[in-house]
């Protein structure tokens, strides 16, 4: 009875692991996101073989999105608008795949 007991922790503790994917885009030292003096905040983003890639947030300007631009290095980039003082919450899309940062 106890080894039965035993193999079934086992069993329900090796079912609740799980591996997770590395979808940080965040290599070496990119900065991201990056708030500036002037209350803009500059969002960037490693993905040199995407084709479109938006920040999508729950600020008001823009409807809380911004169409980012690829540098020569296949890194993304954007900066708002200034935004008020507040918590706001972003993900970046890229072509058609949405990916919350960490």
């Amino acid at each position: 009875m106890k080894r039965i007991f035993v193999a079934m922790v086992a069993l329900l503790a090796s079912l609740s692991m799980s591996a997770q994917q590395n979808i940080s885009f965040r290599e070496g030292k990119l900065v991201s996101p990056q708030v500036n003096s002037d209350r803009t905040v500059t969002f960037r983003i490693k993905a040199p073989k995407a084709k479109n890639v938006k920040v999508l947030a729950d600020w008001e300007q823009n409807n809380g999105q911004g169409t980012m631009k690829k540098g020569k290095d296949g890194v993304w980039e954007y900066t708002t608008p200034q935004l008020t003082s507040e918590m706001f919450t972003y993900r970046f899309d890229v072509d058609g795949v949405v990916y919350f940062e960490q």
